[in-house]
């Protein structure tokens, strides 16, 4: 017999084809019956690929008087990407984590954005009058939307359903070096461009229009109009925004320990076992969502932990603090968590509500300057890595725990931190776990 020069996923498809079936037995053993169903063999093709293809042909061959020469090469495009289907088929089916359901949804979102899509896109030419149409119609639809200058989050039109965007700061350099560009012939028309909302909100491509404007030099470039807002995170010149970069365009301050305070408060929140804490990943939309929904005053909480430390240090994350400070806060709103907070990271003198606690005597057994000690330690002891989850879980812990010890007087030189622990919930002064 001839070689053949197939895989055997592909030989055996082909006899499929010419009616012959084959009943698996385990990893490449099958009982093989032919089109009539009058002939059946058994076929054993484990070992080396191409050795169990030449195999099967004999097989085949001398059982079945098959004839080699119905094969083709299995080298065409239909072909390969079949096999390539094929393989990603048993790959999704051995993976524990796979969503049989997101085809089906895929489609749907798909074929349900083409059928609303309202964007018109097409290259334009923007010279200097159409750059300042452009940023005109952008001014008065920023205005509209009732941002600032500084685009300062308005929390309360949020919550009312209004649109809110907020553009990076304008680069000076980058828009200086695209000017360069056009003013050198060397600005192309590509595939990306400029994206203007309905209401005439640019939403990307701002240095683009503002280098053309003040250079007073024309490109052609793609525009897109009609962009809906919800496109807005996940557009930019190269690279997907970060989560705390679409913090930071809403307005957030500190964007980027914002979002991660957000993240530490699901998990607290939602999962019990903080064995399980950051087992999955947030979505941009669930953290922004969460954060206007749920931690709206986490900004308020930020600003205190920075104030508490400001002339401290405290090994502890700020994005820690800030969930810890919140969770406190939304029990006890006259918490002494600003109190605790400086008097650990030893930014002024001991706060006088602890010496009414613990008195001169023993007020260095305050559990905040055992927090200290044991947050200046903790990457040093064994088990402990730079992992952020088993970081920022131990630390919110062990602040929690060191807080409400501290309220209730208790005394410590120590922090000690065990995986047995439960989760710990705020103790207000005198009334117990809240």
């Amino acid at each position: 017999m001839a070689e053949i020069n197939v895989d055997l996923w592909y030989l055996i498809e082909n006899l499929k084809a010419q009616h012959f079936t084959f009943e698996p037995h385990g990893n490449n053993r099958f009982t093989i019956t032919s089109p009539d169903g009058q002939t059946k063999t058994d076929f054993n093709g484990n070992g080396k690929a191409e050795t169990a293809v030449q195999r099967l042909a004999e097989t085949m061959h001398e059982s079945f008087g098959w004839a080699d020469t119905t094969v083709r090469d299995g080298d065409d495009t239909a072909t390969k990407f079949k096999k390539y289907s094929a393989a990603r088929r048993l790959e999704r089916m051995a993976d524990p984590e796979w969503d049989e359901g997101a085809l089906e949804r895929a489609e749907q979102q798909a074929r349900s954005q083409l059928a609303n899509n309202k964007m018109l896109i097409q290259p334009e030419y923007i010279g200097p009058w159409e750059a300042f149409q452009i940023l005109e119609a952008h001014e008065k639809a920023r205005i509209a939307r009732g941002l600032s200058d500084d685009a300062e989050l308005d929390i309360r039109a949020i919550l009312d359903g209004l649109p809110f965007l907020k553009q990076r700061n304008v680069s000076g350099v980058h828009k200086e070096n695209l000017g360069k560009v056009i003013a050198l012939g060397r600005f192309l028309l590509t595939h990306q461009g400029v994206a203007i909302a309905e209401d005439g909100y640019l939403l990307d491509g701002q240095h683009r229009i503002l280098a053309v404007l003040e250079e007073g030099l024309p490109i052609a470039i793609l525009t897109a109009r009609n962009v809906p807002n919800e496109v807005f995170p996940v557009i930019d010149t190269g690279r997907r925004r970060t989560v705390g970069q679409i913090f930071g365009m809403r307005g957030v301050k500190d964007p980027t320990n914002i979002s991660s305070a957000v993240r530490i408060l699901y998990w607290y929140d939602t999962e019990p076992d903080h064995k399980k804490w950051f087992s999955r990943t947030l979505s941009e939309p669930e953290l922004l969502d969460m954060h206007l929904e749920k931690y709206v005053t986490l900004e308020d909480s930020m600003a205190l932990c920075k104030r508490a430390v400001k002339k401290g240090e405290l090994d502890i994350n700020i994005a820690v603090m800030a969930a810890v400070t919140h969770i406190i806060l939304r029990v006890d709103p006259r918490a002494p968590i600003e109190q605790f907070w400086s008097t650990a990271a030893g930014s002024g003198p001991t706060d006088p509500y602890w010496y009414d606690i613990y008195g001169a005597t023993y007020i260095e057994l305050c559990p905040a300057f055992a927090l200290k000690n044991w947050a200046k330690g903790w990457s040093k002891r064994p088990g402990n890595t730079n992992n952020r989850g088993q970081r920022h879980t131990q630390h919110l812990i062990c602040s929690i725990r060191s807080y409400n010890e501290a309220i209730q007087g208790n005394r410590h030189k120590v922090v000690v931190y065990k995986d047995t622990y439960a989760v710990p919930r705020p103790i207000i002064a005198g009334h117990g776990i809240a």
